[in-house]
């Protein structure tokens, strides 16, 4: 299943857009500030590298993998992965810079949803995985924690707006829980590729680590998306649930 995997239309209350919508502008500006620009990430923020790193995740967020004993399945996130790489402000927007093609050019979440997908994804999975990287130095332990805890925090942020524009509470915390199981993937996937460039740093440039980035991207965009699960990603079913649940009361 390509994409499907983010907030629809109408999904969330006009409220609950609106007010996420002015945190994700707050969060924009606070990005934008150079002092931010400053901190180093693992690797040197060049041009290259954020666009190897922004189309490896475009071509993870592809592939749909099933969650074992759920029903459902999930994707890569990609935000510990782009903020390990790139820092905090340039994860986030490598992010939504992703988030936005798909809703633009593939049709993946709505429009007037955007804002808040950013904000759950972009924003809130950036920070957590930044979080993570202030306590945990260990490059190997941070990957696997910032991975897991990126994903696991979006998922909170997502069931809390689902929550108060009326999606019944069992449902948000079922997504909580299936997206707990896809943290620990998404954990060790983050860890597999922050490890390869850790070790590829000490023996070629930057550039070359950002070739083969896109070499990834491209191998995964071909080779893997294909093979993705058919399974309704873990967001759509709950949303499928909630609109059972409502025709059911009504």
């Amino acid at each position: 299943m390509l994409f499907a995997m983010h907030l629809p239309d109408h999904a969330v209350s006009s409220e609950a857009t609106i007010a996420v919508a002015g945190l994700a502008a707050a969060a924009a500006a606070i990005a934008a500030r150079p002092r931010l620009r400053s901190i180093a990430g693992l690797v040197s923020r060049t041009a290259a590298m954020f666009a190897a790193v922004t189309a490896l995740v475009f071509a993870g967020q592809m592939v749909n993998y099933a969650v074992p004993g759920t029903g459902v399945s999930g994707h890569l996130l990609g935000a510990a992965l782009a903020t390990l790489l790139l820092g905090p402000a340039f994860g986030a927007i490598s992010i939504a810079l992703v988030l936005t093609v798909q809703c633009v050019f593939f049709a993946d979440g709505g429009l007037t949803a955007l804002s808040t997908n950013i904000f759950n994804m972009a924003v809130v999975g950036s920070a957590a995985a930044y979080g993570v990287r202030r306590v945990v130095a260990n490059d190997t332990l941070c990957a696997v924690a910032a991975g897991t805890i990126s994903v696991l925090a979006s998922a909170v942020a997502c069931a809390a707006e689902l929550a108060v524009s009326g999606v019944p509470t069992e449902t948000c915390a079922r997504l909580i829980g299936h997206h707990a199981a896809i943290g620990v993937v998404e954990g060790l996937l983050t860890a597999a590729f922050i490890v390869a460039v850790v070790r590829l740093r000490r023996r070629v440039e930057v550039r070359s680590i950002a070739a083969m980035g896109f070499a990834a991207a491209l191998v995964v965009a071909v080779a893997l998306a294909p093979l993705a699960s058919t399974k309704p990603d873990a967001l759509e079913a709950a949303l499928e649930q909630a609109a059972e649940h409502s025709t059911n009361a009504g």
